[in-house]
């Protein structure tokens, strides 16, 4: 197995943090399928579908304002990354 960076794991783990990967991705593409077909077959008179009727795991808490901080330290991984990938 090769090796990575600590600057190419920060990057990683960052995208991790903000991007669903894995299971959480796969259940949003599924919900996103049952939605379709749900919508397809719903009479006309009934409410539409979303998403969320069909993701089987507790719902995303809502988007918060990120903290300077927070995005200081964001930008600074970013550019860690970019830095890195240079050499």
């Amino acid at each position: 197995m090769e090796e990575i960076s600590s600057a190419e794991y920060d990057d990683w783990y960052y995208y991790a943090q903000h991007e669903p990967i894995g299971p959480a991705r796969h259940d949003y593409n599924n919900a996103m399928l049952c939605t379709l077909l749900a919508n397809i077959n719903r009479g006309e008179k009934s409410k539409p579908f979303t998403m969320h009727d069909f993701l089987h795991f507790e719902e995303q808490p809502e988007k918060k304002k990120h903290d300077p901080v927070d995005l200081s330290e964001m930008i600074k991984v970013q550019l860690a990354g970019m830095k890195s990938s240079n050499r």
